[in-house]
């Protein structure tokens, strides 16, 4: 559980930038990556 509670909080952070991402590249894939980095991550 505290992995899970991890992704959480670090998805939480970086929505912000995922937003912003979102506004400039107008890519929907930068969704996708930002999951694969997670998985690296953890």
């Amino acid at each position: 559980m505290v992995g899970i509670g991890a992704a959480l909080l670090t998805e939480q952070g970086l929505s912000t930038r995922l937003e912003y991402r979102g506004i400039t590249d107008g890519d929907s894939s930068n969704d996708q990556t930002w999951m694969i980095n997670l998985e690296k991550k953890y």
